[in-house]
């Protein structure tokens, strides 16, 4: 019976290279030894030193050097070994596992500002590179992701967890080709011999998803060619029950692609269906809207048409009354004229018969001094006339601005309520064209169930949680 393990997504939190942990077991060991010989050499360099003073000032005067108080020698003094290539790795994969991990914009930089520090040593070790990646990708920088595993991948081809790593962030990116490219190295990385069971099992069931989201949800933007030719290179000299599993997880994908195709479809049948009701009825609503506005048109129009009227037969009767007053007026004018011109003339008169009065009859002057009262009054009694109709006039078209005034209002009010009416019955119409022209489905629901369609992570999450615990495991612990 084959073996499986941890099948489908959360595999990959299985995968791991034998040969880094022996690796790291190698390079540990180097390490203890280093620190251990680099101990003795400098307890026995602080021993030389003190013996050769010949003076040690811990102890009594006349107490022979390199014994205490008490005759003995003393325990060498504890050494620091200076930190080691291994322990700064191992201090860039903490940073990038645990202590940057939980996303927030403060991790996500200072991870960043850490690589570009460290880069020399990240780039020289397998497994820092691959804590970095997984860091990227916890932080959604998925460019940074991939051009750190393309490195790994191309520097071991033979590194099967960089391997799916970047065939994953290949298709999440969209670069298929690139994906195809990396499913080519996962092959022949997974002829090994020595790579343990279930992370063969867990590489195929990963190829095989991969392939099936090329076939179905994103086939369009897949060359067809260049699929069919890696599917059958894939699948060349491969074991029957390898060839198995791998159908059984590129099937799951496009059976589950169809199962969301019909579920996006009755989702769209269902929403199309439910916004037909809701057109029909507010259609419906709309058009009993109308009918009121219209009737609501044909009460405002002959009120506007009546005002109107009744506006200018008051103001054509304010103005027959106004009509003889202004003859009166422009009559009496004329007059006042007359007089006013007579009265220069009786005056310079009666000026001029005052002035010589040894030619005049004092009878003349008497006869031009009436003569000239008698104007002067008739002129103040006109004025007083034209004052009057004046003011009569004054009224009248005081009256008739009122009227203007009033209906004006009137009239405005009801015309800016026929101009709303007009408005919304005009909108109202546009409404039902574009009801008539069927239900749509809100473009926010079409677009995010077309992204939900075609997304990698929906046939092919990646359960970065658990594979970042196994590194951790795999790396600190």
């Amino acid at each position: 019976m084959r073996f499986y393990g941890i099948t489908g997504i959360a595999c990959v939190g299985l995968i791991f290279l034998p040969m880094i942990d022996r690796c790291f077991a190698i390079q540990n060991a180097t390490v203890e030894t280093t620190v251990q010989q680099t101990t003795v050499q400098q307890t026995t360099v602080q021993q030389t030193t003190v013996a050769s003073s010949g003076v040690n000032p811990a102890l009594p005067a006349g107490q022979p050097a390199g014994l205490n108080r008490n005759g003995v020698p003393p325990a060498p003094a504890a050494v620091q070994a200076p930190p080691s290539a291994n322990d700064q790795v191992r201090n860039l994969i903490e940073l990038m596992l645990v202590t940057t991990w939980d996303r927030s914009s403060g991790n996500r930089d200072e991870a960043a500002r850490e690589f570009i520090a460290a880069q020399s040593a990240i780039l020289s070790s397998p497994e820092a590179m691959l804590s970095y990646t997984v860091n990227r990708m916890q932080h959604y920088q998925y460019d940074d992701a991939l051009s750190m595993v393309r490195l790994l991948n191309d520097a071991q081809p033979a590194n099967v967890e960089a391997a799916v790593l970047r065939i994953w962030l290949e298709a999440v990116k969209d670069n298929y080709e690139e994906a195809l490219v990396a499913v080519k190295s996962l092959r022949s990385a997974i002829d090994d011999p020595a790579i343990v069971p279930s992370i063969r099992d867990s590489a195929i069931s990963r190829c095989g998803k991969l392939i099936g989201y090329m076939q179905g949800p994103v086939n369009d933007s897949v060359n067809p060619d260049s699929l069919e030719t890696v599917l059958r290179d894939f699948l060349r000299d491969l074991d029957p029950d390898d060839v198995t599993l791998f159908n059984e997880q590129r099937e799951r994908v496009l059976e589950q692609h169809q199962l969301l195709i019909d579920e996006t479809n009755t989702f769209l049948a269902d929403e199309e269906q439910r916004i037909l009701v809701e057109d029909r009825a507010e259609a419906d609503g709309l058009i009993n809207d109308n009918q009121s506005l219209e009737f609501r048109t044909s009460q405002l129009t002959p009120q506007i048409e009546q005002l109107r009227s009744e506006q200018q037969e008051q103001i054509a009767a304010e103005r027959a009354l106004g009509a003889p007053l202004e003859r009166e007026l422009a009559n009496i004018t004329g007059r006042l004229n007359a007089i006013v011109n007579d009265i220069t003339i009786v005056s310079s008169r009666l000026l001029y018969v005052r002035a010589n009065p040894e030619i005049h009859l004092f009878s003349d002057e008497l006869f031009l001094a009436n003569q000239l009262a008698a104007l002067r009054f008739e002129r103040s009694n006109l004025i007083s006339s034209a004052n009057s109709i004046s003011n009569q006039l004054v009224a009248i078209n005081n009256r008739i601005a009122q009227l203007q005034l009033d209906y004006g209002g009137q009239i405005n009010s009801l015309q800016n309520e026929l101009s709303s009416v007009g408005d919304e019955m005009r909108r109202n119409r546009r409404r039902l064209t574009r009801l008539a022209g069927g239900p749509r489905v809100a473009e926010g629901k079409v677009e995010s169930r077309r992204r939900r369609l075609h997304a990698l992570p929906t046939y092919f999450e990646f359960p970065l949680e658990l594979y970042r615990a196994e590194l951790v495991d795999r790396f600190l612990n």
